[in-house]
């Protein structure tokens, strides 16, 4: 902040405008003046122009908590429906609650995180804020796309609506209104009209009124899938033998060096039907932001009006298994004539970082290795930062680098390291979440007590690891505040550590998974199961593997036989793969020649 206020520097800026702008980055609030798109919020938010003491837009009240959802009348225009003729009243939003019967906003959704907000606002002798508006006693429309976006991004979040056709604008007076017509399918237009009256100081009136929307929209939901899965997409997902066998633990995880089929659920929202709708698959190294794509390949089917349709390709990893991958819609539209365009460009991708580890338990412990990509996107050099957190505190997370330089375009990979040490309790005091450490390396009974409550809590839980990357705007001259650049999840189990004691092909197919110690008791593991994995890899490009999944007995033993359809693609070699049980670590077998 002082670098940004002073005499010497900006004489015309104030202390009390550069707190107001400043503290609502504190509160995780972003610029809205970069980049300039012509309908930048201007004068109507601190965020972009705090010099006149705006108060937040209410977009922004939401994010913070400051507006509650129950004050906004909700219209959702994301799949057509019955038309809208209604009018609603709407209190100044600087009062905070509105009165009874009436709003405090109107929020619009065009598609998932795409809306337009309808706010009034007039300056109140009691408030410092809003005393010096453009237009006192006016309606701000304003367009709000929260969805995640690659930097360098082409929009703030907040932006005020484009002009309309009679040139009313974004700011609305009595008799003023702000209309859009799509005229593209020609049996049924869509029209959509704010109209705005009865403004006296307490209240304006807003008529809200929408035709019947016939368009297809093919929609794939962005990040985040859930809370356990911030960086998925809850649209995206990867299929392969190992998953399908063992699907509570491993669910939604690639299989490297095996065929994976990856699946995208894409959905029409529109009410028109969408045949020929094209998905293509792309794949760039796990990162964090700013990494390049390669092509995987392209799907194409017909969506019906409403309706979800699985679009897929196929995939081999190389490799660790740790990537990323983005699902894109072309712009879609139907031929004409006239041709009849989707209602949303905004919804058309989405993408899912892939990574899960087993750090055996063993003696050292393993330390399982990874890479982060880290990119600038940007034409010139600038900063990366990487923080990075956890959520179980008997494992350990090591970062080779907490912030890289990087040059125009370039991309670089930063070292991460996991590891399960439940001896770590007794060596620091670790942060268990909700703002709560615990300290057990005194010696007392109380500290003992809580080691073992917390081993017994953690041990078999596993260990999320979020990464979040922030970049610096090199195209600003001084700048500031990072804006979020991407972020990764990683998940880290433990399990005592396998392996193949024996594996063989004598007629039948056999072999025995054991505990990987250094005792002389050699111990079976007591569950899971073992793929066996019959490959001909004769042509390299397209290789045929087919597996056959086996159950263990209560020592770690099995036997099986060859299937019809491993005799049919005329396997060269098989392999065993133990699919863990909960508790034990994954391995592999020697790999067999046929004879």
């Amino acid at each position: 902040m002082p670098r940004e206020w002073g005499a010497a520097f900006r004489p015309t800026r104030t202390v009390r405008s550069t707190v107001i702008h400043e503290l609502g980055h504190s509160l995780g609030l972003g610029d809205q003046y970069t980049p300039n798109t012509g309908r930048n919020v201007g004068n109507w938010d601190p965020m972009h122009a705090e010099g006149n003491l705006p108060h937040f837009s209410i977009a922004h009240r939401m994010m913070l908590g400051w507006a509650q959802g129950g004050w906004l009348k909700t219209y959702n225009f994301a799949t057509g429906g019955t038309p809208v003729n209604e009018t609603i009243t709407l209190n100044p939003i600087e009062k905070g609650a509105p009165s009874a019967g009436n709003s405090a906003g109107i929020e619009i959704r065009l598609s998932d995180g795409w809306n337009y907000y309808v706010e009034y606002r007039s300056g109140q002798g009691t408030h410092i804020g809003d005393r010096n508006l453009d237009t006192n006693n006016a309606v701000l429309v304003t367009d709000v796309d929260s969805t995640p976006g690659d930097a360098p991004i082409s929009r703030p979040i907040i932006v005020r609506v484009n002009n309309d056709s009679d040139n009313d604008g974004s700011v609305l007076v009595n008799g003023l209104d702000y209309r859009e017509t799509d005229t593209t399918d020609p049996t049924f237009p869509t029209d959509f009209r704010l109209s705005v009256s009865g403004i006296n100081a307490t209240k304006a009136d807003v008529k809200v009124e929408y035709g019947v929307n016939s368009r297809p929209d093919p929609a794939i939901r962005p990040w985040p899938a859930s809370p356990d899965r911030q960086w998925q997409s809850p649209d995206i997902e990867v299929q392969n033998a190992r998953n399908l066998a063992d699907p509570a633990n491993w669910f939604n995880v690639p299989w490297a060096g095996n065929p994976n089929t990856v699946i995208a659920r894409v959905k029409n929202n529109g009410t028109l039907a969408a045949p020929g709708v094209r998905v293509e698959f792309y794949v760039k190294n796990f990162n964090v932001g700013g990494a390049p794509e390669t092509f995987l390949g392209a799907d194409t089917r017909a969506i019906p009006a409403l309706g979800t349709v699985d679009f897929q390709t196929g995939w081999n990893p190389p490799g660790n298994g740790h990537y990323c991958l983005i699902v894109r819609i072309p712009g879609y539209f139907l031929p004409g004539p006239p041709p009849v365009l989707e209602m949303s460009i905004f919804n058309n991708e989405a993408q899912s970082n892939y990574t899960r580890f087993i750090s055996a338990d063993a003696s050292p412990a393993t330390r399982e290795v990874t890479y982060v990509e880290v990119g600038n996107p940007y034409e010139k050099p600038t900063r990366v930062f990487v923080r990075p957190g956890q959520t179980n505190p008997l494992y350990r997370t090591y970062l080779e680098h907490t912030s890289v330089m990087l040059e125009a375009g370039e991309s670089r990979k930063v070292k991460m390291m996991f590891e399960y040490d439940d001896t770590n309790l007794f060596k620091t005091p670790v942060f268990i979440g909700n703002n709560t450490t615990i300290d057990i390396t005194g010696q007392n009974r109380e500290s003992k007590a809580l080691a073992e409550r917390t081993l017994r809590k953690y041990r078999q839980v596993p260990n999320r690891v979020g990464l979040a990357t922030y970049i610096d705007n090199p195209l600003e001259k001084h700048p500031h505040t990072p804006a979020l650049l991407g972020g990764a999840q990683v998940e880290v189990v433990t399990g005592r550590k396998t392996k193949f004691e024996y594996f063989y092909l004598d007629g039948r197919i056999g072999g025995r998974v054991i505990e990987d110690t250094n005792s002389r008791v050699i111990r079976g593991v007591s569950g899971g199961k073992v793929l066996v994995i019959f490959r001909n890899d004769e042509d390299r490009d397209n290789p045929k593997v087919v597996y056959e999944e086996v159950k263990l007995d209560w020592d770690g033993r099995f036997v099986t036989k060859e299937t019809n359809e491993a005799i049919r693609i005329k396997y060269l070699t098989l392999q065993g793969y133990y699919v863990p049980a909960a508790g034990y670590g994954d391995c592999y077998s020697e790999i067999i020649k046929r004879r």
